[in-house]
């Protein structure tokens, strides 16, 4: 148990701080970009609503695609289970990498969709 603290907390504390520097590196560059669309005119009307936005509101899409994500994954391990394999097969790990891109690709989807109904 000692070892995997050992592990882990190195790993979980440089995850946060590259975590940490991405997020505040993506708003300032979105914020910069939405801030040179405006200022060009690029922004239509019926567009604006992008720049009412607030960074510090929870985004609803973002929820759907942990959803589907974690459904997709809890489906996958119950397959796995499913198979009885062994728990260090690497089968195990190439389903579950499919799954969750399975995942994802239903996200698009349905994004795509509620976009495209938007319009």
């Amino acid at each position: 148990m000692n070892s995997l603290a050992g592990i882990l907390i190195p790993l979980g504390t440089t995850y946060l701080l590259f975590w940490g520097i991405v997020t505040i590196m993506r708003v300032a560059k979105e914020s910069s970009i939405k801030a040179r669309m405006v200022e060009l005119g690029h922004l239509e009307p019926e567009k604006q609503w992008i720049l009412q936005k607030s960074a510090s509101a929870p985004d609803a899409y973002s929820n759907l695609k942990y959803g589907i994500l974690l459904v997709c994954v809890g489906a996958g391990l119950m397959i796995v289970n499913d198979l009885n394999l062994d728990h260090n097969a690497p089968i195990i790990f190439g389903l579950l990498s499919i799954v969750a891109g399975l995942g994802f690709l239903l996200y698009f989807l349905i994004i795509k969709y509620l976009y495209r109904k938007a319009d």
